[in-house]
Order: C-alpha cells, then structure tokens, then sequence
C-alpha cells in the first residue's frame, strides 16, 4: 500500500478512506479535513504607543505571543513605547500566533556642528554667521578695548573650532570702543588769589570750588603738570566763598579761609597739603543794617555829626544846675533838633512835625550861626 504525499497549509489531519488494486499497484484514496477541527482566530490588540512592558502583556492576554521587537530612533514617539506592531492592530490571526513590534529609542542624537569664528565681525555679520551655522545667537556683552573697533567682537563662548549641538547659543563680548578719559575738574569760580603753595614745594598749587556742586578739589601742581588732585570736604551751602589763603599756623604750607556771606561767619581750614587737618572759627562780623554805628553814619553828613557834638558840649558846658530856664529851652530845642535829623527824616519817613521844626531849625542856624541860643548870642553881642 503506498499513500500519496498530500500537504496541507493549516496542518489538518489525513484518513484513508478505502484502497484498491489497481493493476498489481494499491492506490489509496485520501480525504482531507476529515479528521478534526481547525484553530480558533482572534484579533491582533492595538499596542501603539504603550510601553514595551504593556504591549507584551496586552498580546499575551490575547492568546498571542510578543515576536521580535526592533529599535527604532524617533522624534514623536518617548523612549520605549511602541510605535508600530505586526501583524496591524484589528487583524484576525491564529490563536498563539506571534505579533512582532518596533519601539522606541528615543530621538536621535543632534548633529555636532563647528562653532565658526566671528572673532573681528561686527556684531551683525556675527550674528548672521553664527545662525548660517546652524547655531543661534546668546547674550551680547559690551565690553570697552583699545584695540577692537566699536561694534566688533572682541570673543566668543564657545570658542571658534568648538563641536557643539546644533542649535546651541554663541554669546559675544562686543567693543564699545575706546575706555572716555576722565570728566574734567569742575569750572572754576571767582575766588581771591586761588594760586597757593599748599604742598610746601616751593611752587603754586591750584584750588577749584565748583559753584554750583559746592565740591572742592586741589591741583598740587609739579610746574604745569598736575602731580595729584585731591579733593576736599563739598561744602554744598554756596554762601561759603573762598575769602583766601595763607599760612595761618606757620607750617610752610598753605591753610584755606572761608567767609559766610549770608551770616558773616569766617573759618580757616588748616591744611597739610592736600588733606585737610583741623577746622577753626574766627570772628565774626554782625551787620544789622540801622542799628550798626557805622550804618546810621552812612545815612548822616559830615556836618550833621560835627553839629551834633557841638550842641552836646554846649549843653555840658551850660548846664550848672542854676539856670533852669535856660537849661529846660536848651533841652527842648536839642531834642526838637534831633527829631528833625534822625536818619529816616531824609528818606520822606518823618511826620509833618519834623518838617516843621526842620524849617524853624534853619531859619535859627541863619540868625544863630554857632548854635548859642538867642540869650547867649545877646550876651556874647552885649
């Protein structure tokens, strides 16, 4: 008996069903598929985006087995979860069937560029080159240099030649040109004699007062060059002025006086070159417009004074304690007198009395030169 080589795709058992002789020969007739059931199909889960530890879990619950699972680098998909399957998720299979999956390795590395060199370009040109790079612009420090024109790269972070990740920032140090000299002492002001010797070189230093700051700087002079400028205490109340200067303590060196012009008050500053040593007050002056003897004399003549002492003295000299009369006229005309040349009569302050006993006063002084009354005139004719 010879059975015929039939193959099926699913594994399905064979059976003879009968034989027979066929010239000397046995020939079996075979059925197929009579002998048992088929397997069972299910549907493929869908495992996209799961983790690899999920997939497999969620295909073994299914009745199916995890196949073989590829890496693959990936921008959308996180590191280890599954980006496609295999069989496609919905597909009915074989019970036990394999599904193979690809996962993720994350995205893939950067790409490494060289940092170009911009060190010498205006900050647009480096700009631009740096992004032609691939690369993107930092921070832009400004930075003061002698050497690098304003406006150029002095460096850059990372330095020119450096393998960075694309898309890395380059800050730039830019020249802002030239460092700007000093400011310049302040104006001088009117001082008296503002040309000292302060340092005892033998040779003239220079003293500034700003007037409008109230700073005080010294220029300790070596001939025309400025050896050192230090600067001393700001006086900021600008009614101190620089009365002047000299060498008050007998040290060879120069000392500054100061004079308030609003309250009249002086003081020396004791210097030892450029610093200042002690501070002392000197006398001070008050002037109170009116009262001082010196001002009411502005407002008299000469000859208002003269007369006034004379008729003082003539009074002293008259006055014995035996002519009452005569002493009580003498009293009431110097009082009328000096009512009619008190200051403020000359300035149109006076009331109309005064005008009065000035004319009366003037009519007397013609008839009575010397002032002696017309009793003593009388006396002094007879």
């Amino acid at each position: 008996l010879k059975i015929a080589n039939y193959h099926t795709a699913l594994g399905v058992p064979v059976s003879v069903v009968h034989s027979r002789v066929v010239m000397a020969h046995t020939q079996a007739d075979v059925q197929i598929g009579s002998g048992g059931t088929p397997p069972p199909t299910v549907p493929v889960p869908n495992v996209v985006g799961q983790t690899q530890a999920a997939a497999t879990s969620a295909i073994t619950s299914a009745g199916l087995t995890a196949g073989t699972v590829t890496q693959q680098s990936s921008t959308t998909v996180a590191s280890g979860n599954v980006i496609s399957e295999s069989p496609a998720a919905g597909t009915s299979v074989a019970s036990g069937s394999a599904v193979n999956l690809v996962v993720s390795s994350g995205a893939p590395p950067p790409t490494q560029v060289a940092v170009p060199n911009v060190v010498g370009q205006t900050q647009a040109a480096a700009t631009s080159a740096i992004t032609g790079a691939g690369l993107t612009a930092g921070t832009v420090t400004m930075q003061s240099s002698t050497t690098v024109a304003s406006g150029s790269v002095i460096s850059e972070s990372p330095a020119a030649g450096t393998s960075v990740a694309s898309a890395s920032a380059v800050n730039l140090v830019v020249s802002s040109g030239a460092t700007p000299p000093p400011p310049p002492p302040p104006p001088p002001v009117v001082t008296k004699d503002p040309v000292y010797d302060f340092s005892g070189s033998g040779k003239s230093d220079i003293l500034w007062r700003n007037s409008s700051t109230g700073q005080n700087v010294l220029w300790l002079m070596n001939g025309a060059t400025v050896a050192s400028a230090p600067a001393l205490p700001t006086v900021a109340n600008l009614n101190w002025i620089i009365a002047g200067a000299g060498d008050f303590n007998g040290d060879g060196k120069a000392d500054i006086l100061w004079h308030n012009q609003s309250t009249g008050q002086s003081q020396i500053w004791f210097m030892n070159g450029g610093t200042l040593s002690s501070a002392a007050d000197t006398y001070t002056r008050w002037r109170r417009e009116g009262r001082h003897p010196v001002a009411q004399q502005e407002h008299r003549s000469e000859r208002d004074l003269v007369h006034e002492r004379r008729l003082d003295q003539e009074y002293r000299e008259h006055h014995d304690g035996h002519r009452p009369e005569l002493d009580r006229r003498r009293r009431g005309r110097l009082q009328r007198r000096r009512q009619g040349r008190h200051p403020l009569a000359r300035h149109g302050h006076r009331p109309e009395p005064g005008l009065a006993h000035e004319r009366r006063h003037r009519r007397e002084q013609r008839r009575d030169p010397d002032g002696l009354g017309p009793e003593l005139a009388r006396r002094r004719c007879g």
